[in-house]
């Protein structure tokens, strides 16, 4: 009887563990064994445990480097063709400008030289977007440099010569524990960029803080300029921006996204909640 309820119990965790390996097989990464068990078999499940949770670091991280891969790509595409023509086009606008002022309008409709100097505006504006879009996408990624190094060499690039000050107040303990889950701080960088990008277009701000702290597993992210607000109601519905940011805030564990605006600055908070891997603490 002894053996029966042995061999039953026995079983029982043998087939536990034969689901959440089918689990793994079907590419999903998050079933675990979890066998209490302190014998040679419950030591072998959690070492199974244990080679599950890497191997899904290793998948979050060839991710990232694709993601990143890719959009270097679509960088080089869009240098190399959009902004060229749109540089070109600028180049032929303006000899046509000249060629309107020189020839002095005479016999020619009024609206010509207007429209020739909107047309030399818009596209400008086209060249501007474009770098800034170009600017974005070669952005360098937390799986490659950490969110420290990444954050510091997008806002250099991002507010270079803008005369803003900014600074990165990192908790080193909340720091470490966010370093285990890279495509969490991956999203946090894409928030800080489009806040930064936000403050230098729109706010006049001078200065802009971006701080990471956390009390237990609870997280917190804000990103502060001292700019002179805005109206957050006209643009709920409107502005992209914001749009994204609330919707990668969601993306968060537990992740909740609040934004506050005034005539003293503008604050964007973010708050979500990671639980440390196992075996390694935060």
């Amino acid at each position: 009887m002894s053996a029966v309820a042995v061999a039953t119990l026995l079983t029982r965790r043998i087939r536990h563990a034969e689901n959440a390996a089918d689990a793994w097989a079907a590419g999903d990464l998050v079933a675990r064994i979890h066998d209490p068990g302190r014998d040679e078999f419950g030591r072998l499940s959690q070492r199974f445990d244990r080679m599950a949770d890497a191997l899904s670091e290793v998948i979050q991280v060839r991710q990232a480097l694709a993601v990143s891969e890719e959009r270097n790509r679509l960088a080089r595409d869009l240098h190399d063709t959009a902004k060229q023509r749109s540089f070109a086009l600028g180049l032929q606008l303006s000899v046509l400008d000249h060629l309107h002022e020189r020839d002095g309008g005479d016999g020619r409709d009024p609206r010509q030289g207007a429209l020739i100097k909107a047309a030399l505006g818009l596209t400008g504006q086209l060249q501007r977007d474009l770098a800034d879009v170009i600017q974005r996408f070669s952005a360098p990624t937390v799986a490659e440099q950490g969110l420290r190094k990444a954050l510091e060499d997008t806002f250099s690039h991002l507010l270079g010569g803008s005369e803003i000050e900014w600074r990165l107040l990192l908790d080193g303990v909340a720091e470490r524990g966010l370093s285990e889950f890279p495509q969490h701080a991956g999203q946090l960088l894409l928030i800080a960029t489009e806040a930064a990008a936000n403050s230098l277009r729109h706010s006049g701000a001078r200065r802009i803080e971006v701080v990471l702290n956390n009390s237990g597993n609870r997280y917190g992210w804000t990103i502060q300029d001292d700019g002179c607000g805005f109206m957050i109601s006209d643009h709920e519905t409107t502005g992209m921006g914001l749009a994204n940011m609330r919707l990668r805030a969601r993306t968060l564990p537990g992740g909740r996204f609040r934004i506050a605006s005034s005539s003293s600055g503008t604050v964007v908070t973010v708050s979500f909640t990671l639980e440390p891997t196992q075996g390694v603490s935060a």
